[in-house]
């Protein structure tokens, strides 16, 4: 009987092994080399689109869980019978238990990327795998009788197989229970749906991640980059080339998980900071907890596959067999003073890696700004001057740089010593004790320390990067505990719902939510659906902020706004994408053909795309640099009316178009097609206030007077200001003399000479595009990237290694290197040859020789690391701070077009541009050529002839999209004048205009440039500000562009530009004289739109 018992593990253990096995080949053929097709490409389309799958994540985190316990239990079993020799029992425990290792990872890896795939589609799990579960918990039950019923009869059953009899009963059943109840869910609620239905072949294997339809063996492999990797030899790769990113690693699919852990750790209710470095931590290793399993799973099979040599070990502590406890000791100490070590230098490197990140954020910061701003830094010739900042800037960083990088080289040099200091100190202790060594034991010392090298050599980085995510933690999670804008500052209502459009009751607002000083206050009034809101005031009053609070952007302090209905937004400073024209027209929206036309015709924007040189499918460069102001203003206002909502905002929309323009526009867009819509518009034209249903006068945060026009025409100072100022506007215009004025210029008589000119540019402009026309990209301003295919080529590298110092320290870092590995390697050769073979041969040196020569080249070997890093740092550390300098001096010295023509984000990866920086101080200047944007582009300036006396005051008029402001661009390619132009964030546009306006008077400059540098102020504010220009800079030449005609009446030139040619060049009155004039046009198109005022 006994004999019988003996037998039955023997036989089950065969058993186990053998259907283990049969199971890991079917598996592993799955994943090898089943097809893959559509039906993968349709179940990664569909994931987090319907339903779950019930019981799935039972089954693959048990399964996972019993992998890795069997895993475990495979290494103990290897090391545990490696002393029991060849018996038959003992190679059966082990071949089982690499049966089950192997076959439950495997099938583990299945359900983990296999089996999720086909989830969304397959009903339940696979009828073989839920029968090898009921298989399993048969085997793992019998296993349990045997050996319950072998320990009755005396026999010694192991631990170890108890241990695993009781994991392998639970997890078995759990599994079994997981594939009876597990099937797939009907899909949730339409809140389960994806956000955005934005692929039309969703259900196309093209859409697929190429990486979700690989194969077990094509993930290891990386072949399924094969197909990548070949077009790429074909051609550059373009975007439509990059597989799509899995979905189970798209934001979509992380962003919900991750949401939920970090909301639910947020609120837990502990004191303190709702979030922190340690709870993003958290969330991040609760969201990829599986992937962190799985990780560190295969970083166990790794370490175990490493450091798995019993017999080496076994044969290294039995061969140090005396000084074992001594020896132990030693190590423990050492391990101590290494993590005393680390303890230290994680502190110092933490503090270095946040000045240095703070340094990074102002420099970054300051560069964005500059790079935003660069024509203006250009026109006021203030490059040098702000790139003297920028390198302050960097002066500052690469300080804390070099500590951190100083820093780091000296613990990269301890701890890429540190195998080798171990070494000496173990054989050190060996000598010191008495204990010989021989040649064979020596060397598997040295295999020993050979394997713990990788670890210690990587601990530096490993620690570096611990550091810096630690920091960008601290960094998120200080950004994600600042207060929140309150989203119910607003109580928005459906369309529809009610009578009220807008409604503001007992408004506080203030932008630095300060009670102290609020920036809107005592605000009640009503606009009902329908109405025309009129929104006028001085400069600073407050009328922006006013559509700000209601679109709920301002903090509210006290009060109720409410809203019914959507919201279109038309702001002050036109917002553009870079993109084409249609793009930012139809703003996401599907092409409606016949409303898109209706929209252009109601903007007046059909001329100006005739004049586009690729229609409404030109490109619009950064920042619409490619448009007039106006242009892009009407662009925008195009969004707005293309959206279809039912409430309207437009600040301030007309200051930045002619006349005619803003005229059509209020006349066709404001009145006729949004008749029916809620429509609130800021003003400082007075021309437009009549119409309104309703005036709101802002004054110092307060709405001042509210009513009609008629009703509160004469009840008040503040509008009757406003008024008043508009009528001496008018009044200037009928109080120049007509008789005088002697025409320095010539009259517009010369218009036809500059037809001419007009059209021998027009000719040959046409013979450029056509000569373009093979080429995509021609009539573009913004071209494709530019990029170099093949090889880097040799002298690049010679060029970037010889940069610093000449090259001198390269010689240096080689030798260091080089000498490193010769030591190295002798003096592991040294204690190889040095040490006796065993104890009964003579050793050919002493043992204190052979630890002396060991310990002299060890620390040779050391030193060359030391000195390697302490010339490396400076080099690279010169060579970086020369490329910086000189990549940033080229940028700030390239020409304004290159800034035109160049998004931002590619600035950076240039490094050398085109140098061109002229400055003739000049009086009068005669300028004879053609201006483009871009020699692709077509012309701007055609044919112009101008001459700008010394001394006197020119007015440049025309429609949007003349050529006024090119005009100015093309004459500061060559003369240094001062000029005004609009930019900044804290304050209104207007207050923007009047501080460069002060800095202009301080400074006194001889030549002025003014481009519709009071286009955002009111009247009367541009009357005293017109009244001190003509004070301040009487002997001054003065340039001034405006759609406002009355700041150029008293001009004593007006060069009249239109479509780039300069047709009209007189004094204003001779042109006023002249009704046939285009500027006397002007003048009555704006004094007629003021008829009704």
């Amino acid at each position: 009987m006994t004999t019988s018992w003996r037998s039955l593990p023997f036989l089950l253990h065969g058993v186990s092994a053998g259907a283990h096995l049969l199971l890991a080949l079917a598996v592993a053929w799955r994943q090898l080399f089943a097809r893959r097709g559509k039906d993968t490409a349709v179940a990664w389309s569909s994931i987090g689109a319907v339903g779950g799958f019930r019981g799935y994540w039972v089954a693959v985190r048990t399964t996972w869980a019993l992998a890795a316990f069997e895993l475990l239990l495979a290494a103990y079993s290897c090391y545990s019978g490696t002393g029991a020799g060849w018996a038959v029992d003992a190679v059966a425990d082990q071949a089982d238990a690499a049966a089950r290792a192997v076959a439950w990872l495997l099938l583990a890896a299945y359900l983990q990327l296999e089996f999720r795939r086909r989830r969304r589609r397959d009903d339940r799990f696979p009828a073989p795998l839920r029968f090898w579960w009921a298989l399993f918990l048969l085997l793992s039950v019998l296993t349990v009788a045997v050996h319950t019923a072998t320990s009755l009869d005396g026999l010694p059953v192991p631990a170890h197989s108890w241990a695993l009899d009781a994991v392998s009963v639970l997890a078995a059943g759990v599994l079994l229970v997981a594939g009876l109840l597990g099937k797939r869910e009907a899909s949730g609620s339409a809140t389960e749906e994806p956000l955005l239905d934005d692929t039309a072949g969703e259900n196309n294997p093209a859409y697929a991640s190429a990486f979700a339809g690989a194969g077990f063996l094509s993930v290891i492999t990386f072949s399924w980059m094969s197909p990548l990797l070949s077009v790429g030899h074909k051609k550059t790769l373009g975007l439509d080339d990059v597989p799509d990113l899995d979905p189970g690693d798209s934001v979509a699919g992380l962003l919900p998980s991750f949401k939920a852990n970090l909301e639910a750790l947020a609120s837990d209710g502990a004191a303190g900071p709702k979030v922190t470095a340690f709870k993003l931590a958290k969330v991040l290793v609760l969201t990829f907890r599986w992937h962190v399993a799985v990780t560190g799973l295969y970083a166990l099979v790794y370490n175990v596959a490493t450091y798995v040599g019993p017999y080496l070990i076994n044969s290294l502590v039995q061969y140090l067999n005396g000084g074992e406890e001594r020896l132990t000791t030693n190590g423990q100490l050492l391990v101590l003073a290494f993590v005393a070590a680390k303890v230290f230098e994680w502190k110092v490197q933490q503090e270095l890696q946040k000045k240095l990140m703070g340094c990074k954020d102002v420099m970054m910061k300051a560069t964005s700004e500059i790079l935003r701003n660069m024509k203006i830094l250009k026109l006021q010739g203030w490059e040098m001057k702000f790139l003297s900042k920028i390198i302050s800037l960097r002066k500052t960083e690469t300080d804390w740089l070099k500590k951190y990088l100083y820093t780091s080289t000296m613990i990269t040099f301890i701890f890429w010593s540190a195998p080798t200091f171990i070494a000496m100190v173990t054989f050190g202790a060996c000598i010191l004790m008495g204990i010989p060594l021989e040649s064979g034991k020596v060397l598997s010392a040295l295999a020993t320390f050979r394997v713990l090298q990788e670890p210690i050599y990587n601990l530096p980085d490993r620690i570096s990067a611990m550091i810096q995510a630690k920091v960008s933690l601290d960094r998120i999670a200080s950004f994600l505990c600042l207060e929140e804008f309150p989203t119910d500052a607003v109580q928005r209502l459906s369309s529809g719902s009610s009578h009220v459009a807008i409604e503001v009751s007992n408004g506080c607002f203030s932008w630095d939510a300060s009670p102290e000083m609020p920036t809107l206050k005592d605000l009640n009034f009503q606009a009902r659906q329908g109405m025309r809101v009129a929104v006028c005031g001085m400069v600073g009053s407050g009328k922006s902020s006013l559509l700000s609070c209601i679109l709920g952007e301002v903090p509210k302090l006290s009060g109720v706004v409410k809203t019914s209905g959507t919201i279109a937004y038309v702001s002050q400073t036109a917002w553009i994408q870079s993109g084409k024209v249609q793009e930012n027209i139809l703003f996401g929206k599907h092409m409606d053909s016949e409303k898109y036309d209706r929209v252009l015709e109601l903007c007046s924007l059909k001329k100006d795309l005739e004049n586009f040189p690729s229609g409404d499918q030109t490109v619009i460069g950064e920042r619409g640099i490619n448009l007039s102001g106006a242009q892009k203003q009407r662009v925008q206002i195009a969004r707005a009316l293309y959206q279809d909502a039912d409430i309207y905002f437009f600040d301030d929309p007309f200051s930045a178009v002619d006349a005619h323009t803003g005229s059509h526009i209020f006349k066709e867009c404001l009145l006729r097609a949004l008749a029916e819509k809620t429509v609130v518009y800021v003003t400082h034209q007075v021309e437009f206030l009549p119409t309104a249903d309703l005036i709101l006068v802002i004054k110092e945060g307060r709405i001042a007077q509210a009513g009609t026009y008629n009703e509160i025409l004469g009840l008040g100072e503040e509008f009757m200001e406003l008024v008043g100022a508009h009528q001496d506007a008018l009044a200037a215009i009928d109080a120049i003399d007509v008789a005088n004025g002697d025409s320095e210029a010539f009259s517009s008589s010369g218009a036809a000479s500059l037809y001419r000119s007009l059209s021998s540019a027009e000719k040959k402009d046409k013979q450029n595009v056509k000569q373009n026309g093979g080429n995509a990209q021609s009539g573009q301003l913004v071209q494709e990237e530019e990029r170099e295919r093949g090889r880097v080529g040799f002298w690049v590298y010679w060029k970037y290694l010889t940069l610093a110092y000449g090259g001198a320290l390269v010689p240096f870092v080689l030798l260091a290197q080089i000498l490193f590995e010769v030591l190295h390697i002798a003096s592991n050769y040294w204690m190889a040859w040095a040490a006796p073979v065993s104890k009964d041969v003579e050793p050919p040196v002493s043992m204190y020789t052979l630890i002396y020569v060991y310990v002299t080249l060890a620390l040779g070997s050391s030193l060359c690391t030391l000195v390697r890093a302490l010339f490396l740092v400076p080099a690279a550390y010169k060579t970086a701070t020369l490329l910086f300098n000189k990549m940033h001096v080229s940028i700030f010295r390239a020409p304004m077009s290159f800034f035109d023509s160049t998004p931002s984000g590619r600035i950076l990866n240039r490094v050398a541009w085109q140098v061109f920086v002229v400055f003739i101080p000049v009086i009068a200047v005669c300028l004879w050529y053609q201006v483009k944007y871009a020699p692709q582009l077509p012309f701007v300036l055609k044919g112009l002839t101008a001459t700008f006396p010394g001394g006197k005051k020119t007015g440049i008029v025309g429609r949007t999209g003349s050529g006024k402001s090119t005009l100015i661009q093309a004459l500061f390619r060559i003369m240094d004048p001062t000029v005004v132009i609009e930019n900044g964030e804290n304050w209104s546009v207007g207050q923007r205009q009047l501080a460069c306006l002060g800095r202009v008077i301080l400074r006194r400059t001889k030549i002025l440039v003014l481009d519709e540098a009071t286009a955002s102020v009111d009247t009367a504010t541009d009357n005293l500000i017109q009244t001190t220009l003509r004070q301040q800079f009487s002997a001054s030449t003065v340039i001034t562009i405006a759609h406002r005609i009355t700041s150029v009446l008293h001009s004593d030139i007006v060069l009249l530009l239109d479509n780039g040619v300069a047709v009209e060049n007189e004094t204003p009155a001779k042109l006023l004289e002249d009704k046939t004039s285009m500027f006397s046009k002007l003048v009555s198109e704006y004094t007629m739109r003021s008829a009704n005022t």
